[in-house]
């Protein structure tokens, strides 16, 4: 288990029609959101105003998400789906 500073804590939900208004996924990928994903939750925001720590080129932050499923599977392309379009969504920033 690991423990994130205070600081970089969000704990907000990030609805599944914020994801597919931003990310645009295929029919396909949302058909899948709504059979495998229960909830999602946007935790912590590790930054350099969050952690004290300096960004690198490759590493500018990281985002921790905490995903309730619905059985006992996630489809690699809803977790590809969020990772590449997450960036976009600036309503929680």
């Amino acid at each position: 288990m690991f423990i994130y500073p205070q600081k970089a804590l969000l704990s907000r939900p990030l609805p599944k029609s914020k994801i597919y208004q931003f990310a645009a996924p295929t029919s396909a990928v949302k058909q899948l959101f709504v059979s495998q994903i229960d909830s999602i939750v946007w935790q912590y925001k590790l930054a350099p105003e969050t952690t004290n720590l300096p960004a690198t080129e490759s590493v500018t932050e990281i985002q921790i998400f905490d995903i309730s499923l619905k059985g006992s599977e996630c489809d690699l392309s809803i977790l590809r789906c969020i990772d590449a379009e997450f960036h976009s969504i600036s309503f929680f920033v």
